[in-house]
């Protein structure tokens, strides 16, 4: 799955950031930079880390 901005935006946790175990299924050292993001926009990442990225956000329902 391609990262793409609307993407990371979708799954922030409810304080509108993201948290330690989410960066980590991403590579993002903690604490991360300011511009993780940039970098990581456009990435391939494969379908069962996107998901549990997902999971990790804390919204009810990943899909």
């Amino acid at each position: 799955m391609r990262v793409t901005n609307e993407w990371l935006q979708r799954w922030q946790t409810a304080g509108g950031g993201y948290n330690q175990k989410q960066l980590a299924l991403l590579g993002v050292a903690w604490p991360p930079k300011a511009d993780w993001q940039q970098e990581f926009l456009s990435r391939e990442i494969p379908d069962d880390v996107a998901r549990a990225f997902q999971v990790l956000a804390g919204h009810r329902q990943a899909g």
